[in-house]
């Protein structure tokens, strides 16, 4: 946005200085003398706005600033205002063609100045653009030719995907042939092989097993005898130490009585002790809540007395008063 709005304002400034050069031409030209310095006042906001825009620049200053022209075109006005006007425009006939060439030439200078900045400024501009251009269509270029490529890859793939799956399936064919011919073989191989193991295994289980029955024979002949003779030395073990089990037992019974009997005895004696003490607290309790009471009683006792001997001493004193009343009477 900001950059569009400069180029008006370059664009607005070009047509100014076309109008500028364009008017001093025709002042040139066609104007009469008199009229130079009011056309150079007419284009002072012109030189005023080169003067801003580029302040450093020697050629915008001198003769042409704003200052100038004022002070020109006053002293005109003061001229045109005498009434030897005629006599001024008859002196200025010969040296005011010099003095516009001169000032046409001072003015030629700032305007093909800026005519060159114009027009570098729209070669920057133009070449600008023409980047852009070029890089939107290199862009524009390499994103077709990336797409190409991406779908000449995916194509490139896909048939390299349906041609390897294609080999895939035939090399697996043919390896599922060989593997089941090969299978096939091997089967026949082994049963062939397991049918002679087992005719061999058979032939040998029949000669293991009749050595092993008469090996088992021999073997529970000897066992029966030998659990035979364990049998009785058991018995006899058995025998012997289950007397002197029977005889521990009867001592470590005996000696039980013994330990509980004590044991009781001392319950007994602890449960007798500990009673004897319980009894005796709650005689002291008892005692201690009947002297307890007893107090009380004769606390409330001497209270009632008290109450009693009031009362009776109020009943003699109002039999008193009454018999002094009566008597007064």
């Amino acid at each position: 946005m900001k950059n569009c709005r400069n180029i008006l304002i370059e664009k607005i400034y070009f047509l100014l200085a076309i109008l500028g050069i364009l008017s001093v031409v025709s002042l040139y030209l066609y104007i009469p003398n008199e009229n130079i310095n009011l056309s150079f006042h007419k284009y002072d906001s012109y030189i005023r706005i080169l003067c801003e825009k580029h302040p450093d620049d020697n050629q915008f200053s001198g003769s042409l600033c704003r200052s100038d022209c004022n002070s020109n075109y006053n002293k005109d006005i003061e001229r045109e205002s005498d009434k030897k006007k005629n006599i001024i425009l008859e002196n200025m006939g010969q040296n005011g063609m010099n003095k516009t060439k001169e000032h046409h030439m001072n003015l030629t200078t700032p305007l093909v100045k800026y005519e060159e900045i114009q027009n570098q400024d729209r070669e920057k501009d133009d070449q600008n653009e023409r980047q852009k251009r070029e890089r939107k269509e290199m862009e524009e270029r390499e994103e077709r030719e990336r797409n190409e490529r991406k779908k000449r890859e995916e194509h490139e793939r896909n048939e390299r995907e349906k041609q390897e799956n294609k080999e895939r399936k035939e090399r697996e064919k043919q390896e599922r042939k060989e593997r089941e011919e090969r299978e096939k073989k091997e089967r026949k191989e082994r049963e062939e092989r397991e049918k002679k193991e087992r005719k061999g295994r058979e032939e040998s289980e029949k000669k293991e097993r009749k050595k092993r029955e008469e090996s088992e024979k021999k073997e529970r002949k000897k066992r029966e005898e030998r659990e035979k003779k364990e049998c009785e030395q058991r018995e006899k073990r058995l025998k012997k130490e289950k007397q002197k089990r029977d005889k521990e037992e009867r001592k470590e019974r005996e000696r039980r009585e013994r330990q509980l009997k004590k044991e009781r005895e001392k319950q007994e004696k602890r449960e007798s002790k500990q009673r004897e003490k319980q009894e005796k607290q709650e005689r002291q309790k008892r005692e201690k809540e009947e002297r307890k009471e007893r107090k009380q009683r004769d606390k409330r006792e001497k209270k009632e007395k008290e109450e009693r001997e009031k009362r009776e001493k109020e009943k003699e004193e109002r039999e008193k008063q009454e018999k002094m009343k009566m008597e007064n009477v």
